[in-house]
């Protein structure tokens, strides 16, 4: 009986410490990022930045939790959020079919679009509008990898016309470099290296694609599902959402 009353005892003791483990844990939300992504996402001087860190601190407080960056390689983001290490992805992630069978998506938060990055002294090929140019052109096109911009160019364009990158840094130097024609990327980015006064590159505002910019969430958790879209959908009667989005992609360009 003694050895009994022990075994329940410690077993009453574990389920305690498991819950103040669980508890404690729940306090802090893990924010999966990919921080090669400015305006929307980017590391400087060692401290994660931007409108999805903006975004990331106002969540948490809402919901009451500490923010943890967790960062992550584009391409394996996705996996660090169903295998557990991540509670949610807040990282420019736009809403596809293939990415919608694997995650939930919490209500949007922005449109983008995607553009072409190009030689600034080459703006003169991209006078008229059309997607038809650089499909129909032998240009060589760069995206970074695992994107929708990837998805774009692989729809329309033979392998060979394709370079992968790993991030825009890296497709931007190939771009100054003459390496590759043109660059494919979300059009926050774009226009982030359209401003740079100094810059050899501008954007060519062509409407690409239409895509949704959202968070994902671990299908089957419907309870942060459920906060994070009460969340949005009181920020987006008080204005929060635009004004986040407005500090970071302070433009809007019509674009036919």
């Amino acid at each position: 009986m003694k050895f009994t009353r022990y075994v329940a005892q410690l077993l009453i003791l574990f389920c305690l410490l498991a819950n103040f483990s669980c508890s404690s844990q729940s306090k802090t939300l893990r924010v999966g990022v990919s921080t090669n992504y400015p305006p929307v996402i980017f590391k400087e001087y060692g401290t994660v930045k931007g409108m999805e860190a903006d975004f990331a601190y106002e969540l948490a407080n809402e919901l009451g939790y500490k923010v943890e960056f967790v960062e992550t390689e584009w391409n394996d983001i996705l996996y660090s959020l169903n295998s557990g290490k991540v509670d949610i992805i807040m990282s420019g992630m736009s809403v596809t079919p293939t990415r919608s069978a694997q995650v939930s998506f919490a209500t949007p938060i922005m449109d983008i679009s995607q553009m072409l990055l190009i030689r600034r002294n080459e703006i003169g090929h991209f006078r008229k509008p059309g997607n038809g140019y650089y499909v129909n052109s032998n240009m060589k096109i760069g995206v970074s990898k695992g994107t929708t911009g990837e998805q774009l160019a692989r729809k329309y364009l033979p392998k060979h016309r394709i370079a992968l990158f790993h991030d825009v840094g890296s497709g931007a130097k190939a771009l100054r470099e003459g390496v590759i024609d043109c660059y494919i990327h979300d059009s926050p980015t774009i226009w982030s290296y359209a401003m740079k006064d100094d810059s050899e590159l501008i954007g060519v505002y062509w409407k690409l694609s239409t895509e949704k910019v959202a968070w994902a969430i671990k299908r089957g958790n419907f309870a942060l599902l459920n906060q994070v879209n009460a969340v949005l959908k009181k920020w987006r009667y008080s204005g929060k959402t635009s004004r986040i989005v407005s500090k970071w992609v302070p433009y809007k360009i019509e674009m036919k």
